[in-house]
């Protein structure tokens, strides 16, 4: 049987793998993070997340809505085209309100806010006199490049060096490339998740408050808290205390910023996004209305019509499938099931792959939207996991041959 503790050993190099392919491997990475990072500064796209995310740091200084409103429309008179702000400015209904109201555009803040480290960052460039929407551009696409050297970082001791080439391609196929042109607190995500992945991989203690500040960078990762954090109380026994504090911190921090930003909640971001069409202008007025359960699943069914037009998800799915697969035929064909799941549960990189899947599907069922920038960091998982079952298979291969 193909055992779960050769899984943990880092690839051992062939001989014809050079010092100096493996200066070409990584000097393709850190070229190609930092072309990444220049194409998505230089050719920042427009959307109006970028108006809330800059309110939203402003805001921190000056709560005053007038001087927000003011501030923000005046710092956009100074960037990007003329034809992008047309559309920012008058482009919708809901866009022309903002630009005009200046109430209704204060009352947007605490959907951006409580992405307080992603907010926190936009303040503190700001401070030293930036536009506002260049820090938020210039924040979001270097968490995108870094998080390409974290990910490299984290798994390439696991993957067989010339497939370290490859790093770059899963990172523009998964929508990362994408993500890192617009302000975006996605990007940061994408990169805290490859930090918590490095040191789960390798049991680091860094884990721990990695895990509990998640939520502080986007509160959605609550899910993913909760799921990594099961997954360590049950499947490592000498870390359960310390699971259980994680958890007991990152519940503060959540509620903390919550409170610290006003949200309006669950109900109200479901009612905005999915019930209005995104068209509510005054999230205040309809905060207290709540979901129905019928409202709840009709969302939840009938958007999944969308998740066919979501190609970043089928490509996951496609590899998710085939990585289980080699992973199965790995396990031996002896094992009983009840082993093989115990080889996926025992293996860090084949678990980061089952919390991912869990997450997306959770994701899901609490917000019905299978929108690509929400899951960058767990398509990345998933593509990086193929590569190691890869080499896990080139690895038993090659064992065979040398004892024949």
């Amino acid at each position: 049987m193909f055992s779960s503790q050769a899984v943990h050993e880092p690839f051992q190099t062939r001989s014809e793998d050079t010092p100096l392919a493996y200066k070409v491997y990584i000097s393709t990475v850190i070229l190609a993070s930092l072309l990444f990072f220049a194409f998505c500064f230089t050719s920042p796209d427009q959307n109006w997340d970028m108006l809330g995310y800059s309110a939203s740091a402003i805001s921190l200084e000056n709560n005053n809505p007038e001087f927000i409103h003011q501030f923000v429309y005046g710092e956009l008179q100074n960037y990007g085209t003329e034809s992008k702000r047309a559309k920012l400015l008058s482009g919708s209904n809901y866009a022309a309100t903002m630009h005009s109201d200046a109430e209704a555009f204060y009352q947007q803040i605490p959907y951006y806010k409580i992405r307080i480290i992603f907010v926190g960052l936009i303040y503190l460039i700001v401070s030293f006199g930036v536009n506002v929407f260049t820090a938020g551009h210039a924040i979001a696409a270097a968490a995108a490049s870094l998080g390409l050297l974290v990910y490299f970082y984290g798994f390439k001791d696991y993957i067989k060096p010339n497939f370290w080439i490859m790093i770059p391609l899963f990172f523009a196929l998964c929508g990362i490339f994408d993500a890192g042109q617009y302000v975006t607190a996605d990007t940061l995500a994408y990169l805290w998740i490859g930090l918590i992945s490095v040191t789960f991989i390798r049991k680091h203690w860094a884990v721990y408050p990695l895990i509990a500040l998640s939520v502080l960078v986007r509160t959605d990762l609550a899910v993913l808290v909760a799921i990594t954090l099961s997954f360590m109380f049950f499947f490592w026994p000498n870390s359960r205390v310390k699971a259980l504090i994680t958890a007991a911190v990152s519940g503060i921090l959540y509620l903390s910023v919550n409170e610290f930003a006003g949200n309006y909640g669950w109900s109200t971001v479901f009612y905005y996004v999915f019930v209005s069409d995104m068209t509510a202008t005054h999230p205040a007025q309809f905060s207290q209305a709540g979901i129905s359960f019928q409202e709840y699943i009709y969302h939840v069914v009938s958007n999944l019509i969308w998740i066919f037009y979501e190609s970043e998800f089928w490509l996951f799915t496609v590899l998710i499938l085939i990585q289980f697969l080699i992973f199965y035929y790995l396990t031996g064909s002896s094992s009983s099931h009840m082993e093989k799941i115990k080889q996926y549960l025992t293996d860090p990189i084949i678990s980061l792959t089952l919390i991912s899947v869990i997450y997306i599907a959770l994701h899901y069922l609490l917000f019905p939207a299978m929108w690509t920038r929400f899951f960058l960091g767990q398509y990345m998982i998933g593509a990086l996991g193929l590569l190691y079952t890869i080499t896990l298979l080139i690895k038993k291969i090659e064992a065979v041959k040398q004892r024949h």
